[in-house]
């Protein structure tokens, strides 16, 4: 008995099963997010939502221009126009420190150096009028005689108005606009390229994904056929 019990207690005890699921949770993040194949999951999400936030900006910026053109009323239009710019510029300075701190996964080797440039070009623009829009507006905003509201909230004036000052920095605003939807126009038609044409898995590396399974050191060879075949 006394042998018995002593066997008992040399062999090896089983993890509960929430230990093993969240270890093995931790290896697939692990796993996913030291992937050089595509992009993590928060450059996904402020990839898209940056380009929600960017195309109601702009839809809502020119709707904006041509009632005031036509005449009409566009405060209300004005004050949200103002709230979504600042929490896009939000948007924006997370996203710039994230990039800083996260490298980009290189492109495929065998695109040619001239793809390569007009890919750094383009980003650099886009970037760059994503930077001009939002400051040039919130100047401009600061300079006029209502001053920024942010959710129907006035915010704190640092400057007096200048009503010519604010219409030059609201004719860079509109100027960067132009610029921005240029450089995004060509950058959605190189990624609907590198996904019809080329085939090369660049587009898919910004795609929304499920994570992919981190192989089962464990496994059976006959183990992981069944589980791919189950995939499949």
């Amino acid at each position: 008995m006394a042998h018995a019990a002593y066997c008992n207690w040399n062999k090896p005890v089983a993890a509960p099963v929430w230990m093993q699921v969240s270890v093995e949770s931790l290896q697939r993040e692990d796993f996913h997010m030291h992937s050089s194949t595509g992009y993590t999951r928060t450059a996904i999400v402020l990839h898209w939502l940056m380009a929600a936030v960017i195309a109601a900006m702009l839809a809502l910026g020119w709707t904006m221009t041509f009632i005031e053109d036509e005449g009409g009323d566009s405060a209300q239009l004005f004050m949200a126009h103002m709230s979504i710019g600042l929490f896009a510029a939000a948007l924006l300075v997370w996203r710039i420190v994230w990039r800083l701190g996260h490298r980009p996964p290189a492109l495929p080797a065998t695109m040619p150096r001239w793809q390569r440039l007009a890919a750094g070009a383009i980003h650099g623009i886009v970037y760059g009028a994503m930077v001009v829009m939002p400051l040039s507006g919130f100047l401009g905003a600061s300079l006029t005689r209502d001053g920024v509201v942010f959710l129907g909230l006035p915010l704190p004036r640092f400057v007096a108005a200048d009503h010519d000052a604010a219409e030059l920095l609201f004719t860079i605003h509109g100027a960067a606009a132009i610029v921005l939807v240029a450089a995004i126009g060509l950058h959605t038609l190189a990624a609907l390229k590198h996904l019809w044409i080329d085939k090369d898995e660049v587009f898919e590396r910004m795609w929304p994904r499920r994570r992919a399974a981190m192989p089962n050191p464990g496994a059976t060879p006959a183990t992981a056929g069944g589980a791919q075949d189950g995939r499949s």
